[in-house]
Formats: structure tokens, sequence, C-alpha cells
């Protein structure tokens, strides 16, 4: 039987890194692939050498703005998702009121 990872209860320092280990590594591997592109195209850029290495380098920047955009995204959107699954499967306890909306936390300014 699969063990269930429930960040609700226990502590919770140890599940997060278990569970941020594999984006971090994701984001490292992508600075490592404009590392290389950067070192390939140093090496091998011939006559015209740092106009490639400068398109090189733009583009990697690029890149990398747009996937730790794409990640923060995700993250935030999947914690809003949770909230409102744990919204509405406890609503019955709560009846109308919207407990996660308090204090600028809540999913409704995002829907």
């Amino acid at each position: 039987m699969k063990k269930t990872q429930d960040f609700t209860e226990g502590k919770i320092f140890a599940p997060l890194i278990r569970f941020a280990l594999p984006v971090l590594l994701a984001l490292f591997l992508q600075t490592m692939y404009g590392a290389c592109d950067l070192l390939l195209v140093g090496q091998f850029g011939g006559v015209r050498r740092d106009v490639f290495v400068s398109a090189v380098s733009a583009g990697s920047q690029i890149m990398q703005t747009l996937t730790l955009m794409i990640t923060g995204l995700a993250f935030t959107w999947g914690r809003r998702a949770l909230q409102l699954l744990w919204y509405l499967h406890r609503r019955p306890a709560y009846g109308s009121h919207w407990p996660l909306s308090e204090g600028g936390n809540g999913l409704l300014p995002f829907l």
C-alpha cells in the first residue's frame, strides 16, 4: 500500500524539502544547460565568438526568467487550488463562511 503525505499533520520541514527537491533540481539543470551552451559557443564560436556568446547569454537569461516565472505561478496556483479543495471538503463545518479569504490569503481575488 502506498503511503500518502499529509502536509496538514506533523512536521512540515522535511516533507516540504522532499517535495521541493525535484523542482530545485530542474532549475539547477536549466542553469547548467545555459552554462554549457555558453561554454561550447565560446569554445567553437570562431571569428564572431563575442556576438555568439552575447546571443546565447541573452537567450539563456530569457529562458531562465521564463522558467522561474512559470515555476512560481505553478506553485502559487497549486497552493490556491489546494486551499479551494480544502475549503470545499470542509465546507459543511464552516457554513457560508470562507475562511481563506481573510488577510489577503484567499482564492477569490484570483478566480
